[in-house]
């Protein structure tokens, strides 16, 4: 599983959270509508990666690039 395909299982586990579609990721991310959709053999940009990043603090980016780990951070003030 690549990057991308990572990127869709977080969107995935926002809609579930009651986060919008895949428009509004895509708009909030800021990338063309479809982009989820259509980006099958093109990798995620460092632009978006960095958007996702700013927005959404609580995806664990290692795990995003590499697959490795958990999908999201953990909480540190609950420990």
């Amino acid at each position: 599983m690549g990057t991308l395909e990572r990127l869709k299982d977080f969107h995935f586990h926002l809609k579930e959270q009651g986060y919008g579609g895949r428009n509004v990721f895509e708009r909030e991310i800021g990338v063309s509508e479809g982009y989820l959709s259509h980006m099958k053999r093109k990798g995620v940009n460092s632009d978006v990666l960095e958007r996702v990043a700013e927005l959404f603090p609580q995806l664990n980016i290692h795990w995003l690039l590499t697959g490795e780990g958990e999908m999201l951070n953990s909480d540190k003030s609950s420990e």
